[in-house]
């Protein structure tokens, strides 16, 4: 099978990322070590879904598979792990699962490490990222709360995965930034419950404040966004006043778009929160989200009638004038705060040099 035949059809990527489970006893290895690995070599039906006409996406589940070897004989056996039932997409959710699995067998100087691999075949790096994932939870838990850490790995994900689509210029350490800098979002942007009449942890993200956060990335730096509306913004982000049309994909979506995504951010927060279950039910994305499926087979996004326009000008509700008054009054608004502790610099005239007068 050709190169592209591996990376560009549905076959060729199932061979492709199914080829280390199928040759783990080829494997060259001469240590002390298991290996196990997540791949959708084994697939079964879940025993939750007995149903001829259910249509859950989620209703199959793989099985991993665990290689034992040795310093000495290298590969000795494999064996089918029956006792995880793996339902998740992505290798490094289904892993953190395994931990829990794991953690009793744990003895003192054991070490887990975690090696997640592109299934295409070109996008595997050469040279591989080494994250101390235990270092990064301990840095966080020393500068925010918990349930402020619950929310900074929910606000990196706003900034586009797998899942949530990625705004034009608009980077996961800029939404983090703004999200740090308004006031209230790291304790009330997410809402978690843990109650225990709930069967599993719930967490939904504040509209109000997602809104507010969205309106603060596509203001001007030099305006006070709180003294403008969401219809200001967007209109700015489409045509300053006195200025042309910008380029669609820096425009701020609609209010109605953004709530669309609004609902597949909330299918996020429910899928993490699935975490340390390799079995949970999974979120309909599709149902409960705004992802839709075309008749071929292709999944899309669904941001509602008013993503798509027939007329820019359309858009330009508001008078250039009125919008240009604002734009002057929010800027005059705006001044920097200095830090409390801020060392500042003296402003010291710029000496002339002294020369000696020759005689």
């Amino acid at each position: 099978m050709s190169k592209s035949a591996l990376i560009q059809t549905e076959l060729g990527k199932r061979l492709i990322s199914n080829y280390l489970a199928r040759n783990l006893q080829n494997l060259d290895i001469k240590s002390d070590i298991i290996v196990d690995i997540d791949s959708e070599l084994v697939l079964n039906t879940s025993c939750l879904h007995t149903e001829g006409d259910c249509s859950c996406p989620y209703k199959s589940y793989s099985t991993p598979i665990r290689g034992t070897f040795s310093k000495v004989d290298g590969f000795l056996q494999q064996q089918l792990l029956h006792h995880i039932k793996q339902r998740k997409g992505e290798a490094e959710m289904s892993q953190v699962d395994w931990l829990d699995d794991m953690k009793n067998e744990l003895l003192v100087n054991d070490a887990i490490v975690s090696v997640v691999t592109s299934a295409d075949i070109d996008s595997i790096k050469q040279k591989s990222e080494l994250y101390d994932i235990t270092g990064i939870i301990e840095l966080l838990e020393s500068r925010f709360s918990r349930k402020s850490i619950c929310t900074i790995a929910i606000s990196l994900c706003l900034g586009g995965n797998d899942f949530i689509p990625k705004y034009q210029g608009i980077s996961h350490e800029k939404w983090l930034s703004v999200i740090i800098d308004t006031p209230g979002a790291l304790q009330n942007l997410v809402h978690l419950s843990n109650e225990p009449a709930l069967e599993k942890p719930t967490g939904i993200l504040s509209e109000d404040l997602y809104l507010e956060i969205v309106k603060r990335l596509y203001c001007p730096q030099n305006i006070n966004s709180e003294l403008l509306s969401l219809d200001e913004v967007r209109q700015i982000s489409i045509k300053p006043p006195g200025k042309p049309i910008r380029h669609p994909k820096l425009w701020m979506p609609p209010k109605s778009a953004l709530k669309q995504v609004l609902k597949l951010i909330n299918c996020q927060i429910a899928y993490l929160l699935t975490t340390w279950k390799h079995d949970a039910v999974l979120p309909d994305f599709q149902k409960d989200g705004c992802l839709r499926k075309d008749a071929s087979g292709n999944v899309h996004y669904d941001f509602g009638k008013d993503a798509r326009i027939e007329k820019i000008e359309d858009q330009l509700c508001i008078d250039e004038k009125v919008l240009k008054g604002k734009m002057d009054e929010a800027s005059s608004c705006t001044k920097r705060k200095r830090i409390a502790g801020t060392p500042v610099k003296n402003n010291r005239r710029k000496r002339r040099p002294i020369m000696s007068t020759p005689v």
